[in-house]
């Protein structure tokens, strides 16, 4: 009986171990938990509905769903990092006013892209890489606002035919 307990010790203690080490590790490399005034975005590209979206893409809805073009909203000063996927080919993620990029966003691959967000205003994104017929309109919207201000709308750019309804 003592045997046993020594051998279950020895295999669920390093489980266990192991196990929190890993949560231990994924919560301490969240981006901007421990920083203040970090605000994170998830942008997807999806060449066939021509978006950056901030909603879940995936292969159960990249056919059917209608993916919203994301409109980004920041306090002036904050750091923003932006974690992009492409849902379908390569595309290029651009932010002249912040001097971000062009950078290369590849399917199944996460790229990050980080910088302070300086100055109030409205500025666009875009996709700098001929992704398919909507690529003209894979642009958003960053709104940088002051403490306490109410952050401007901008409507959002969408291609009347991958979009007939945006």
């Amino acid at each position: 009986m003592r045997r046993e307990r020594l051998a279950a010790l020895f295999v669920l203690g390093p489980m266990a171990t192991i196990s929190i080490a890993i949560a231990l590790v994924a919560w301490a490399g969240r981006t901007g938990v421990h920083e203040p005034h970090v605000v994170v975005f998830n942008l997807t590209g999806v060449a066939s509905s021509g978006v950056w979206t901030v909603s879940s893409v995936s292969g159960l809805n990249y056919w059917w769903k209608s993916f919203e073009p994301a409109t980004l909203y920041v306090r002036e000063g904050d750091e923003v990092v932006i974690k992009l996927r492409s849902a379908d080919v390569l595309h290029r993620f651009y932010v002249p006013a912040f001097s971000v990029g062009p950078v290369d966003v590849s399917p199944g691959h996460l790229t990050t892209v980080r910088f302070r967000a300086e100055h109030r205003g409205v500025y666009q994104y875009y996709c700098t890489s001929m992704c398919g017929g909507c690529h003209f309109f894979m642009r958003g919207w960053i709104v940088v606002s002051a403490e306490g201000e109410e952050p401007v709308h901008p409507p959002p750019i969408t291609c009347t035919l991958c979009r007939p309804h945006g």
